[in-house]
Parts: C-alpha cells; structure tokens; sequence
C-alpha cells in the first residue's frame, strides 16, 4: 500500500512539473519569474514529501500495532489452546485410571461372584455382614457370635436382653435359584421362582427347629437375616404369585429381615438394652440410698449419744461452777475477816525492857 501511495504522489509531482516546464517554456518574461517558480516548486516537493513522509510513518505505526496486536492475540491463544490441551490430557489420564479401576473392580466382581456360588463361603460372609451390623449398635458384651445350644446347634448370634433371655439371629443367603430365576427369561422365571421360594421355607423351618429353644432361654421367636438387600425383596415383598412366605414366616414365629430394616430393629433393641442399664443404675442407687440412710440412722444415734453425754458435761460444769463460786465467796470472807483482825489488833513489840 506504500508502494502505491508514492507511486501516485511521484506521478502528481511530475504532471506538476511539466505543467510548469510548459509554462516556463511557453512564457519567456525572465528568469527572476523561472526562479521563484523554481522555488515555489522546491517549496511544494518539500511540503508533499513531509506530507507524504508523515503519511507513511503514521500508515507504519498503525500497522506495527496491528501486527503487536495480532501477535498478542496470537500468543494468548496458544497459551489458552496449551492450557486446554494440557487439561484434556489430564482428563483423559483420569478417564484412563478410572477405566482401570473398574476393569480391576470387575475382575473384583467377578471373583466375589465365584466365591459367593460356594455355600459355605456365602454362608460365612452372611455371618461377618451381620457381625459387623450388630457391633455397630449392641454393645459389647450384650451379644455373642456363633452362640451353642445345649442341644450342638450353633446359631450364627444372639443378643443377650433382661431376665436372662436371649434373642437368637441366624443368617441364610439362599442364592442359586434366586440367581437362575433372575436370569432366566420372564416367561421361564415361574418353576426358579418356586423352587428359590422352597429354599427360603427350608431356612425358616430351620430357623424355627434349631434356633427357637425357649426351654434354653430363647424368646419364642428368632430373626431370620438375609444379607442381600434384593435376595429379601422378591422373596417377601415382591409377592406377586400370592406365594405367602412371609406369613408363612410369621406363622413359624421368625421374623425376615434385611440389612436396612434389620438396622432399625437393632435400634429398638438398642433404646431397650439402655433402658434397662438405666433400670439397673436406678436399682444400685436405691440400694445405696437404702444403705446411706441406715448409715445415717446410726450417725444419728452417736450423735444423740454425744448430745446427752454433753449435755450431762454441761450440767456438770454449771454444778461445778456454782460451787466454784460459792467457795470463792467463802475465800473471799476469810479473807477480809483474817484481813480486819490484823489491821485492829495492835503490833507487840520486839523488845521488852526490864527496868
């Protein structure tokens, strides 16, 4: 654009010059007249070049301040584009290690799925999920864990209540039916359904058999706990076949429970167990008012003891002082009778003169 500009500045000043060589030329009255006209030129090159000089240098300035402007803008985005791309790269690293940890907490899945089919090992896991569950309320010493009867058979717990009774928990996790009936097909769930609702009926008849002893000291009911939350929803509150096997449990005198809802039974047991601690202490401090007050009766008698003894120390010391008093009065009147004779009788003398 520069370029352009003195191009178009440099064509004037030349059509300007050869208007005035034409002039000059045609117009011989002197060279006084071609010497200012030489100057009047010289004076106008002068004004256009600064003029066009100026022009240039202001066109520059803007332009190198366009082009700082551009740079500018040009290195905060990149340092923005570096900001995001390093963010995305940790984000994608933190998408990576999540990927990892649950590619690991499948395999982790899938290795509690194996370990779980072996009864014995599901059976065990019910028991630390429920030891775990009755620590976290009952307190120590008020439950025992893998509790024998006198009969052999060992109930997975018991919370020990008032009078000596206990209240028996045994855990059942029925779960190779209840496995096949949710995975089958909705219009195949019918005969697993049957046989997972058979399974639980067995744990509670052997529930009611083993566990409810009240000749041992056990209430006339026990809790039946199933550790999986769903396992308790389709075998007793998903009752869509009107199988009945919660009344069923009831008709044997065990109560299901699951996690959460065997939590707020623990509760109640809790507020219970405080209750008679509370009783207990009410009864110790009654015991030992009962005792403070025979303590106090007999504080009461030594103290009346001491009451007459110094009241008889009392009447004692008044009898004494009276009759302190009546002696000193006597002193006193031998006193002042001894002191009058000796003041009225006259002195005999020392010397006896015999002339």
């Amino acid at each position: 654009m520069e370029i352009t500009v003195l191009l178009v500045i440099i064509a004037i000043l030349i059509l300007l010059i050869a208007v005035l060589m034409y002039r000059l030329i045609g117009d011989r009255s002197g060279p006084e007249r071609l010497q200012a006209a030489i100057q009047q030129l010289q004076q106008q090159q002068g004004q256009q070049l600064q003029q066009t000089t100026s022009l240039v240098l202001q066109q520059m300035t803007r332009q190198q301040e366009a082009q700082d402007r551009s740079s500018q803008m040009v290195h905060t985005r990149l340092d923005h584009a570096t900001k995001v791309v390093a963010d995305v790269q940790g984000k994608l690293m933190q998408l990576e290690e999540a990927n990892k940890r649950i590619f690991d907490l499948g395999k982790d899945i899938s290795s509690l799925q194996r370990i779980l089919q072996a009864p014995k090992l599901r059976g065990g896991m019910g028991e630390i999920w429920l030891a775990e569950l009755i620590a976290q309320i009952i307190p120590a010493g008020h439950f025992k864990m893998q509790y024998g009867f006198k009969s052999g058979e060992v109930c997975d717990a018991v919370i020990f209540l008032r009078d000596g009774l206990l209240l028996p928990i045994d855990s059942k996790f029925s779960l190779e039916n209840f496995v096949r009936m949710v995975e089958a097909e909705e219009d195949q769930k019918a005969p697993f359904k049957r046989q997972f609702m058979q399974d639980m009926k067995k744990r509670i008849d052997e529930i009611a058999k083993k566990y409810i002893l009240p000749g041992e000291g056990t209430l006339d009911f026990a809790f039946m706990y199933v550790p999986a939350e769903n396992v308790y929803y389709q075998a007793f509150i998903q009752d869509e076949d009107d199988l009945h096997l919660l009344s069923y449990a009831f008709g044997k005198q065990v109560i299901p429970v699951s996690p959460s809802s065997f939590y707020a039974y623990l509760q109640v047991i809790f507020f219970g167990l405080r209750g008679l601690e509370i009783e207990k202490s009410a009864k110790e401090i009654q015991k030992n008012l009962t005792g403070l007050q025979g303590e106090f009766g007999r504080f009461r008698e030594q103290y009346e003891k001491i009451g007459v003894h110094l009241r008889h120390a009392a009447q004692s010391y008044d009898q004494s002082d009276k009759r302190l008093g009546q002696v000193e009065q006597k002193f006193m009147r031998i006193t002042s009778v001894e002191q009058t004779l000796l003041e009225e009788e006259p002195a005999a003398p020392l010397l006896v003169d015999e002339n």
